[in-house]
């Protein structure tokens, strides 16, 4: 594969890299005429061709010259092998109303486009888009065949359709050979000069399976966004600060994402404005001294200034934001939920409706289940939003509201079918990764009435990993791992404090390979596989882990060091049962019950229990009495909680 994509990079070599000259999209058909006539493929009768078609386009309607005789001067240029007479003649010829003569006009083009003829493939597919790949499904594998001829000949408009279309719609291409053979296309389009082929490359890694992608592949392509970026272009400061926080295709390290994004304010980058505001909004949501909050607030503010006037997304995203952490108390302001609103849904129309969606269905879920007139208005007006133009096709929107009629209390059996149809739907096409997960965790855990399934689970996990989503591998690590298995026995005896950590099997927690992608996922920042980590580390499954963990630790006082540790244990609760991961729910339980008693059980559960009771309901810690609570207790108590709320009732049903 390595010699493959080697050769596909073909003279992509560092000291060429600085070179470039960047621009956005893809040539124009000037541009593309203009290149040819500059290649050693064009001819004598190439020039006189494009001479002929000046004046054509040119004189138009005032020509003293009738048109067809104009047109039969090319003719002979044709005759003696110009592709540039024939393109002309064929796409002038296309305007005429001969049905005949508009069907050889097209033969023509496709011929010239057979023969890597880039004006001819502008002319016939210049005008597709996604909508296009997708508005006839029996059509799509035909017109992505036609785009990877055209790509294999260099073709940037087809290469950029097809990376977009494998970014937008995973399920088109869920081969690794022929991802990566598309990333191949994409990276020498990035050697010619194309921005938006370098932003789509470093997107396809960033959305990959870790630990299956072509390292030395990501390299070339960082070092060409290094390079782009030192030569001072600004989309490719923000890009490079981007990839330093997101901390997916290199460390995270905010100093130097920082400077760069200053590097791109100064040069006027409204996406380096909004995106440093971003991080200073960040920084300002863990600020607790109020004069240092205010100033970064403020510096914010500033920076979304000009981004917001002009209608920025980006920067109307930002905006939102900003306004969402603005202290309503002691200071005068109001809420500012109407002005969010408008920020969010402008950003919707405009095309981003990401964060729009992610608010209506955070306010769907906090009506109450048993609403009264005003809340029933709120719920109709919410699900009238979510039903709008700009939203109807977002995927996070169609997994939010069928995971939303699935947590009604008053579902019917067809109810619960037909959300579930919803999520498959949805799964399949665009082929939504998340949609993957949440059926997975439903019949791998029971939930809404479903009968535990871990074939089911296993099919929907292993789809969910050829679209490349790292829930799905997590999931797939659990299953293998025992934890579904764990958790069947488990939960029958929810609640019970007298439960028995369920057996594992040794030679499945020993897999090299489960520990390697583990590790990985724990570096993608995973919760699934951190919290596997995390409670490795700590040696709970030790009769000496207060020693053990002591020693590495490097401390004889285990409360400088339990404290963190618990912190981070009761944030990763309230994290999953805020935002209804069962999976890590079901993690936490399980780890947590696996545990063996002992002085350092005793302290993390006390430490987990005050913080999670200052985040959760009261009904959480009805299982809890008493201020001494083990972690075999605090699993039951999570696994009491899963099956109260999200596991459907026979008397619902």
């Amino acid at each position: 594969m390595l010699t493959a994509l080697r050769r596909l990079f073909g003279a992509g070599k560092p000291s060429q890299q600085t070179e470039v000259s960047w621009y956005h999209g893809a040539p124009s058909m000037e541009q593309l005429i203009e290149n040819y006539l500059a290649s050693s493929a064009a001819t004598k009768a190439d020039v006189a061709a494009q001479v002929i078609a000046s004046r054509v386009i040119s004189e138009g309607e005032s020509s003293a010259v009738p048109h067809h005789l104009e047109l039969a001067g090319l003719e002979p240029l044709m005759h003696k092998g110009s592709r540039l007479a024939a393109f002309h003649w064929a796409a002038q010829t296309l305007s005429q109303a001969d049905a005949a003569a508009r069907k050889r006009a097209e033969e023509k083009l496709h011929a010239l486009a057979a023969q890597g003829f880039q004006p001819a493939m502008q002319l016939l597919y210049g005008a597709w888009t996604l909508d296009t790949l997708v508005a006839d499904r029996t059509q799509t594998r035909a017109l992505l065949k036609v785009l990877a001829g055209c790509a294999r000949q260099g073709f940037v408009f087809a290469t950029l359709l097809l990376g977009e279309a494998i970014l937008r719609y995973p399920v088109l291409c869920t081969d690794e050979e022929g991802r990566n053979t598309v990333a191949g296309w994409l990276y020498a389009a990035a050697m010619e000069g194309s921005w938006d082929a370098l932003r789509l490359l470093l997107a396809m890694h960033a959305a990959r399976v870790p630990g299956v992608f072509e390292l030395e592949h990501r390299r070339h392509a960082l070092k060409l966004l290094r390079a782009a970026a030192a030569r001072k272009f600004p989309d490719a400061m923000v890009q490079l600060a981007r990839v330093h926080l997101d901390n997916v295709l290199v460390v995270k390290d905010t100093a130097f994402a920082e400077s760069w994004l200053k590097e791109a304010v100064a040069a006027g980058s409204l996406d380096g404005k909004s995106t440093y505001a971003r991080l200073l909004l960040e920084t300002a949501k863990t600020t607790e001294n109020g004069p240092e909050r205010e100033e970064l607030l403020g510096k914010a503010s500033v920076l979304l200034e000009e981004g917001c006037a002009q209608e920025h997304v980006p920067s109307l995203l930002a905006k939102a934001i900003y306004l969402q952490l603005q202290e309503p108390a002691g200071t005068g302001r109001p809420v500012p939920d109407n002005d969010v609103f408008q920020l969010l849904h402008r950003a919707a129309e405009l095309g981003d409706a990401g964060m729009y969606v992610e608010h209506l269905l955070e306010h769907l879920f906090r009506l109450p289940e048993r609403a009264d007139a005003a809340a029933t208005a709120e719920q109709d007006r919410l699900l009238a939003l979510l039903d709008a133009p700009c939203v109807r096709t977002e995927p996070a929107r169609t997994v939010g509201l069928a995971l939303w009629k699935l947590c009604k209390s008053d579902n019917t059996q067809a109810d619960v079918a037909a959300a579930l149809e919803e999520l498959k739907a949805c799964a399949a096409f665009p082929g939504y990764g998340p949609a993957c997960a949440v059926l997975a965790e439903i019949h791998a855990l029971g939930l809404y009435g479903q009968k535990v399934d871990l074939k089911e689970a296993g099919a929907w996990i292993v789809r969910g990993i050829g679209l490349r989503n790292q829930r799905c591998l997590s999931l797939m690590c659990l299953l293998r791992l025992g934890f579904f298995e764990a958790g069947q026995a488990g939960s029958s005896r929810a609640g019970s404090t007298e439960a028995k950590p369920a057996a594992t099997d040794p030679a499945a927690q020993d897999d090299a390979a489960n520990t390697a992608l583990l590790q990985t996922l724990g570096d993608w920042g995973e919760r699934i596989a951190a919290v596997h980590q995390l409670c490795s580390r700590l040696h709970l499954m030790k009769k000496d882990a207060y020693e053990l963990l002591c020693a590495d630790a490097e401390t004889a006082h285990l409360s400088e060091v339990t404290a963190s540790v618990s912190q981070i244990l009761a944030d990763w609760m309230a994290e999953a049962a805020q935002a209804r991961d069962y999976g890590l729910l079901c993690c936490l339980a399980m780890e947590l019950g696996r545990a063996a008693p002992g002085r350092l059980n005793a302290e993390l559960a006390c430490a987990c229990k005050k913080a999670f009771a200052r985040l959760q309901p009261a009904d959480l810690m009805q299982g809890m009495a008493g201020e001494e609570i083990s972690l075999q207790d605090l699993a039951c108590t999570i696994l009491a909680l899963l099956q109260k709320h999200n596991v459907m009732t026979q008397q619902s049903a």
